[in-house]
């Protein structure tokens, strides 16, 4: 399946988040959901791409420490 150069670029951004064991199921999982559509757009790309996050992504521990009140 090819993307078009714009969700081509989303793809490859969501892609580096994850850590490269990770990388081979986020892709089969992104094939897979477009795979069901039979003219897949740039909104089909990004819901299928973030679909396929759950689970493999983690926020950097760096975020987590940013996100928590300094009152705690």
């Amino acid at each position: 399946m090819t993307l078009p150069d714009t969700e081509r670029t989303f793809f490859y951004h969501a892609l580096a988040q994850l850590v490269p064991t990770d990388r081979p199921a986020f892709t089969e999982r992104v094939a897979e959901l477009l795979r069901t559509l039979p003219d897949p757009g740039p909104g089909d790309v990004n819901r299928a791409l973030r679909v396929a996050l759950i689970g493999l992504w983690a926020p950097p521990p760096d975020a987590e420490r940013r996100a928590v009140p300094r009152g705690s």
